[in-house]
C-alpha cells in the first residue's frame, strides 16, 4: 500500500516537471506568479536540509538523543522502569520504608544504589523510587543484601539515574533542547509534543533542570516520525 502511494506521488511530480519545463508550462508560471511562490517553498527546503541531515535508522539499531534544559514539571505523571540502575539521589523525603521499618528523616538525605530494579514515578514536583536492591545507602548509612525492598517518596534537588528505560517516554508538550544523530544544530522545542519510542539511557536533575540522554528505537517530534527504518 505505501509503496503504492509513493509510485503515485512520484508519477505526480514528474508530471508536474515535465508540464513546468514546456513551452506552456512556463507560459503559465510567469501569468500565474506561481514561480515566485516555487522559489519560496525551494528556498524554504533548501534551508530546511541544510538544518537537519536525514537519519536512517537500520532496522534493531538505535538513534542516540538528547534532551537538556527541561523543567522538572513536564516529568509530572510519568513513570519508568530501573533496571539495574545506578543512582545518586538528594531529597527531603516525605516517607520512606526499608525492609519491613518505616524510615523518618529530619532534613535532606542522599540516596545510593548499585543495582536498583523497580520504578521511579513523577507526581507534583515530587519523585518515589519501588524496588529492590541488593545495596542501598541513606548518606553513610549502608546495607549490603539480596533483594532489600525500599521505596521512598520525597521532593529531589539533584539526582542521576542510570539503565532508565521506558517503552514511550511520551510527552503532552516540553520544552527544552533535542539533539539526535544527523542533526546539525539543535532544535530548540517550545512546548512541542514529543515521543520517544523504546527509550533506554539516563536521566539527571542539576540546578534545577532535567537532562536525559540515551537511544530511542525511533521517535516522534509534533506526530513527524524521526528515525523510522523503512
Amino acid at each position: 500500500m505505501e509503496q503504492k502511494v509513493i509510485v503515485t506521488l512520484l508519477a505526480i511530480i514528474i508530471l508536474a516537471a515535465l508540464f513546468f519545463a514546456s513551452p506552456r508550462g512556463k507560459l503559465f508560471l510567469e501569468q500565474s506568479k506561481l514561480k515566485d511562490k516555487l522559489s519560496i517553498v525551494g528556498n524554504f527546503f533548501k534551508n530546511l536540509s541544510g538544518k537537519v541531515t536525514s537519519v536512517k535508522n537500520n532496522e534493531g539499531s538505535k538513534i542516540e538523543i538528547h534532551l537538556t534544559g527541561v523543567d522538572p514539571n513536564y516529568m509530572n505523571d510519568q513513570q519508568l522502569t530501573l533496571d539495574d540502575s545506578n543512582f545518586v539521589i538528594t531529597l527531603k523525603p516525605e516517607s520512606a520504608t526499608l525492609e519491613t521499618m518505616t524510615l523518618s528523616f529530619k532534613d535532606k538525605v542522599q540516596l545510593s544504589s548499585s543495582n536498583f530494579k523497580g520504578k521511579i514515578t513523577y507526581s507534583q514536583g515530587k519523585i518515589s523510587l519501588e524496588g529492590k536492591a541488593n545495596d542501598i545507602w541513606v548518606d553513610n548509612f549502608g546495607m549490603n543484601k539480596t533483594d532489600i525492598s525500599f521505596s521512598i517518596t520525597g521532593t529531589p534537588s539533584s539526582y542521576k539515574i542510570t539503565n532508565v528505560k521506558k517503552d514511550l517516554l511520551s510527552f503532552k508538550e516540553v520544552s527544552g533542547s533535542l539533539s539526535w544523530a544527523g542533526l546539525k544544530t539543535p532544535a530548540l522545542l517550545q512546548k512541542d509534543k514529543l515521543d520517544l519510542y523504546d527509550f533506554q539511557g539516563t536521566i539527571e536533575e542539576k540546578n534545577g533542570l532535567i537532562y536525559i540522554g540515551g537511544s530511542v528505537g525511533y521517535m516522534k517530534l509534533n506526530n513527524v516520525p524521526i528515525g523510522i527504518f523503512k
